[in-house]
Parts: C-alpha cells; structure tokens; sequence
C-alpha cells in the first residue's frame, strides 16, 4: 500500500473514531452527570487532567518511539534490537514514575480543593488512574503501527475499545454513583486495548523473544537524549491545556469545573477532530523531507487545508455553540457572542498550531516547538490565574487565546521559517486569510440569523443549519482561498482517490 492511501486511511479512521467518540459521549454524559452530581463530575475531570501531569512520560515515550522508528529508513522486520530496547526504556520510565505517583495520590484531596467527605473517594481514584501508568512499555506495540504509517489499525481498535468504555462508565455511574468506577472504568479499557493491539502488532514483531537482551549503556544515553525533547513538549502541551481546569478547580472550586467543561466540550471535540489531521499526515511528511521532496510546497498545501477547516470550525463554535448546550442539557446557557467568539478563536489557533507542532517533529524541529511550548505554557497559566479573579469562566479562556496561541504562533513561525524556510507572508496567505474570511463569513450569519430569526431551536433546524452553513462556508474558500494551482492539486488528489475506490 502506497504512502498516500495509508495517509488517507489514518485520516478516515482517525475521523470515524472521533465522531463514533463524539456521538456516544454526547449521550452518556447527561447520563453520568444526572449520576454523579456537578461536584463529584467536577472533581472527575479535575483527576483526569491531574493524572495528564502523570503521564507526561508515557505520552513522551509514544511520540518518542514513533516518530524514531519513522525516520529508520526500514523499520526492524527482522532484527527487533532497537523494539526491545525501546521497551526496556519503558520499563525503567515506571520505576520513575512510582514514587511521583505516591506523592500525587497523598495530596490529591489539597491539590484539587475537595470537600473533606470525598478525600477517600479522591485518593483511591487517583491510584485507580495512577495504575494505567504500568502499561507504558506496551505503547511500543501502537509506536510500530503508527510508525509504518498504519495508525487506521490503532483507530479501529480504539473505536471498539471507546464505545466498550462509554458503556461501561454510564452504567458505573448509575450503579454506584461515584468517581471510583469512572477511573476504574477508564483502567480496563486501556488493558482491553493493549490485548488487542499486542494481538494485531505480534505478527509483524516477536518483542518478548530474547527479552533478556541487555540494552548498551550508549542506547540508554541516546534515549533519553532522544525523549527529552517530547517530554518538554508534553508538559508544556498540558500546562497549556490542562491548567485552565486546574485553575478553575483551585480558584473558583470543583462545581464550576463541571460547568466550564459543558461550555467547552464541542469545542474540544472539534480540536480533538482536528488534531487528527496531523496526526494523519505526519508519517508522510516526514517520509517526504527524508527522500528530500519539495517539503515547502506540500506544507504550504496542507496547511492551508487544515486552516480553511479549523476555521470552519471555529465559526461554527461561535454562532452554534450555545444552541447545541441549550438542546444537549436543557440548562440556561447565557448566548454571550463575546465569549463564544473567544472559544472559536481559541479553536482555530490551537487546531493550527496543533499541525505546526507534527510538522516541526517530523522535520526534527522538536527542541523548538518545546521551548515554543514551555513559554507560551507559563504565559497562558500566568494570563489565565490573574483573568480568572477577574472574568470567572472567561478568565482561562483569554489565558490559551493570548498565551498558548499568539504567544506560541509567534514563536513556531519563527522556527518554520528557519526548517522549513516558510516566511511571514506564507503565513498571510495560508493562515492568516482563512481567519479574516471566516470572521466576516460567520459574523454575517450570525447577525442575519439574530435579526430576522431565522429558525426555531431544535435539533433538525440546527444540524441542518449547521450543515448548509459550513458547506456553503467551504464553497466560497475553495474559489477565494484556493489559487488555480491548489484548487488542481485538490481536485486530483480527491478524484484519484475516487477513482481507485
């Protein structure tokens, strides 16, 4: 199978991942949250972002192990020394991780303000959670499969595994009506995925024979020489997204983290969509500057692409955002324009700096991106504290928007121009331009909905709305945003594919 089709099959199977992920999710959490109460959701989310500081490693060692194995130019078939030596790394990055567990399940409780009567119930979530950092010498298994451009064999397994998890956590959270069985829950699922993926992955790769293969004192150096870029742009990554929950939890308490993950969930499964786009394409991009392609031109194509649809999706954040909450919950969600602008925004700049980030990985521009990340990090939690005395819910929002986005754009351009020898006004043109257009697109829909009233709410006129709105929005890009030459390019990309289909 070619390059090009098992890049559209990642991104195919990433996308129906996301959307059967999206569409259980939109049912199962009114059900877990009539169950649980906004407190002890609240403080399930606040865990959840909690145990990403945890996993920092583990996620650091996937990107690691990958994106290494995609620069090899023949992945091991055949001699698994560097397979096996990955995952005796893995082993060791537990032992590390022990003792940090230990300390975060003792001061849970004080770092997320509980209330003194779900101490117990904190902590022994927190070691539930802690439990699926065993498994991280197993990600070698998903590292091969994504490494040999195969991640629609890792989607397919999780979709299964998702809906398996959806389930069982709606009926947890009515059976026992605590934040235990969500963590437990979420532990199985990651045992179920790893069986299965081990099942799917051992045919191309015998890891455990000759296990016992003592790893050089060199290939210890050279990995963690290697991982030290991912974990430093893995932690700036979840300071920058994790710490608007742990802001709210800490400042204005574990209830109105419930609310702000409400006002914010379609967003974050639109940047979750599109988020997958790189993840789709980076093998590829990367396969095109090792054989020295004209990586320039296929960046510029892409980007593009990936601003046109983060603008769409931001825009319809803005206008729908509201009406989705009022149908999804039956609650009374203030229609703010000012803050649901604030929240397209941010899904536009995050979405496009998410791409910018696989891009720079593949083009060995790691240490940039986690310096761009770790300053933009401390920007955006240092924005976001002093705003959120100030602006409540809106504060952490304004703190991505100026932090995490204008800072960190700024400074990945600046590392763009230097690998990929991208400038200013590229950036114009492929970003800048989808953004104005979408500004002025939407806020006329916007307006001209609000004026004459167009449609009564409910959920046939909003997704029909929605539909008719963002393909009328694609239209008008493909023949104002697109020049002739990329509009060739697409159009042969799209009826090739048709065609051999």
């Amino acid at each position: 199978m070619n390059r090009s089709k098992r890049s559209l099959r990642n991104l195919i199977s990433s996308l129906g991942l996301n959307g059967v992920t999206i569409l259980a999710s939109f049912v199962a959490t009114p059900i877990i949250l009539t169950a649980l109460g906004d407190i002890r959701f609240g403080l399930f989310r606040t865990i959840f972002e909690w145990i990403g500081f945890t996993s920092i490693l583990s996620v650091s060692y996937l990107s690691f192990s990958s994106q290494l194995l995609a620069r090899q130019k023949n992945l091991p078939q055949k001699n698994f020394d560097s397979l096996r030596s990955y995952f005796l790394f893995g082993l060791k990055l537990v032992i590390y991780l022990i003792p940090l567990s230990s300390i975060f399940i003792f001061a849970s409780p004080y770092l997320m303000g509980a209330p003194v009567e779900l101490w117990s119930n904190v902590r022994w979530s927190s070691l539930i959670a802690c439990a699926s950092l065993l498994f991280i010498p197993c990600l070698i298994f998903q590292s091969y499969l994504e490494a040999d451009n195969r991640s629609y064999v890792v989607n397919s397994v999780m979709v299964f595994q998702r809906l398996a998890v959806i389930l069982l956590s709606v009926l947890g959270a009515i059976q026992f009506q605590n934040i235990e069985s969500q963590f437990l829950v979420l532990l199985l699922g990651q045992i179920l995925f790893f069986i299965i993926i081990f099942r799917q992955s051992k045919i191309e790769l015998k890891l455990f024979k000759n296990l016992n293969h003592v790893t050089s004192d060199s290939a210890k150096k050279s990995h963690w020489n290697n991982i030290l870029p991912f974990v430093k742009i893995e932690a700036a990554g979840k300071l920058g997204m994790s710490a608007d929950t742990i802001i709210i939890s800490m400042i204005l308490g574990p209830n109105y983290v419930t609310q702000f993950y409400l006002l914010i969930r379609l967003p974050s499964l639109f940047i979750g969509q599109l988020m997958s786009l790189g993840n789709s394409v980076w093998a590829g991009f990367a396969q095109v500057y090792k054989e020295g392609g004209d990586v320039k031109g296929l960046f510029l194509k892409l980007t593009k692409a990936v601003a046109i649809l983060s603008s769409a999706c931001g825009g319809s954040i803005f206008i729908f955002n509201s009406d989705f909450l009022q149908l999804w919950l039956s609650r009374d969600f203030e229609q703010n324009i000012f803050f649901n602008a604030v929240i397209g925004i941010n899904v536009y700049f995050i979405s496009l700096i998410s791409f910018f980030g696989w891009m720079l990985t593949a083009v060995h521009g790691e240490n940039e991106f986690a310096k761009a990340s770790l300053v933009s990090s401390l920007a955006n939690i240092f924005i976001g504290i002093s705003s959120t005395f100030y602006f409540g819910l809106l504060g952490p929002l304004l703190g991505s928007l100026l932090g995490y986005g204008l800072i960190k754009m700024i400074w990945v351009i600046k590392a763009l121009k230097v690998r990929i020898q991208v400038y200013f006004m590229n950036f114009v043109e492929i970003a800048l331009m989808p953004l104005f257009f979408a500004g002025f697109y939407f806020y006329a829909i916007y307006f001209i909905r609000d004026y004459i009233n167009l449609l009564e709410l409910n959920w046939m006129s909003l997704i029909l709305f929605g539909i008719c709105t963002n393909v009328a929005y694609l239209f008008l890009a493909w023949f104002i945003l697109l020049r002739h030459d990329e509009q060739k390019h697409w159009q042969n990309k799209i009826l090739g594919k048709i065609g051999r289909a």
